[in-house]
């Protein structure tokens, strides 16, 4: 390969990320009214979610100058159709980091570890006085809007199928929390470009209600609207949104009722100095995962979570401590659920967390 100005030679190098054993903190959740909380009256909830230990981690970013040997996507297009697909030589002036492993076809998955891990790869580069364009290989299904973030953060995009030559930056992992935990750091390195981002847009709502369609949607919606509604919150489509809105509405707020998705995505970006924003997340009883939690802890942010009403089909596998976590989010994450008015008025109450010590 022929080096020049725009193409700089340097020696491969491999840098290495070690995260010690850590504990999570607790979270609160609320449950629905139960008469396993009291055989009189039946009353809502409150779970105090323990901490939950980790495991050290550690992860590697290997930097290679030269064309390297097709990587393949690990679910590619061929595997389906039994079709070989030819490789793709991509600008060999630009470092190639393979994200189709990391699949990032969800907006959340694609702001919380792709865009992350890639800023960290580049100020790796940076470091060392390398001067050359990063770029990021993804499946061709990636959003309009997940393409536009990664090109104003100044990342080349490639969308194939195909297995790809090109110099490449090798992304290995022993566990998610790498990126989970170090997202929120790594983006502090473009904290003024997110900044700019978000200021580009006008005034936002200060209460807002992040709905969804589709998928996990609220079965008696109209009930919750109009409860939330009555309290000044606006509801929001994160779809019916441009990327600068997104980013606006979670530095702007002052409180978001939002059902668990991908539709708070953009809390990375929100700035650790920003004011106090209240996150009362909203989650089917199929798929309670305090993600978002571990994310907010640097973002000046009381986060409590509401969990729907189970439906009698769950009751069973929800008490089977053998049962396969991801069998049990497959067949219920994406229902259809209704969530307790009674619940979400007592997640609103702002004297909640005082009662709980935090």
């Amino acid at each position: 390969m022929a080096y020049g100005a725009d193409n700089p030679a340097f020696d491969p190098f491999t840098v290495t990320i070690d995260l010690p054993e850590a504990t999570d903190e607790p979270g609160l959740l609320v449950g629905p009214t139960t008469w396993f909380a009291d055989r009189i009256r039946p009353r809502v909830e409150f779970i105090i979610v323990p901490p939950l230990p980790h495991p050290a981690a550690s992860a590697s970013l290997t930097f290679s100058p030269e064309v390297r040997a097709p990587s393949v996507n690990r679910k590619p297009l061929w595997k389906r159709h039994r079709l070989p697909l030819a490789p793709v030589t991509l600008d060999p002036r630009v470092l190639w980091l393979d994200a189709r492993p990391r699949n990032p076809l969800n907006w959340s998955h694609a702001l919380n570890q792709i865009l992350p891990l890639a800023i960290k790869a580049r100020s790796e580069l940076e470091a060392r006085g390398i001067d050359r364009p990063m770029g990021l290989i993804t499946q061709p299904t990636l959003s309009a809007t997940s393409e536009s973030i990664f090109r104003y953060f100044g990342f080349e995009i490639a969308k194939h199928h195909n297995p790809i030559e090109a110099p490449k930056i090798l992304f290995e992992q022993t566990s998610k929390r790498v990126c989970r935990e170090l997202g929120t750091i790594w983006m502090q390195m473009e904290q003024e470009k997110v900044a700019a981002f978000a200021r580009s847009v006008g005034e936002t709502p200060k209460k807002v209600f992040i709905n969804r369609r589709g998928t996990r949607t609220i079965s008696n919606n109209d009930a919750i609207e109009a409860l939330l509604h009555a309290r000044g919150f606006q509801t929001v489509f994160p779809e019916d949104l441009s990327a600068e809105e997104q980013f606006a509405l979670f530095r702007n707020a002052e409180e978001v009722v939002a059902i668990h998705g991908a539709g708070l995505a953009p809390l990375i970006f929100r700035e650790n100095d920003a004011p106090k924003l209240r996150l009362i997340e909203i989650f089917t009883p199929g798929h309670v995962v305090f993600f978002y939690n571990t994310i907010v802890r640097e973002k000046n942010v009381d986060h409590i979570g509401v969990r729907g009403i189970p439906e009698r089909e769950m009751l069973p596998d929800a008490f089977d401590r053998a049962m396969d976590h991801q069998r049990f989010a497959k067949r219920f994450s994406l229902k259809a659920f209704a969530v307790d008015p009674a619940a979400l008025e007592a997640a609103l109450d702002p004297e909640i967390l005082k009662v709980f010590g935090r």
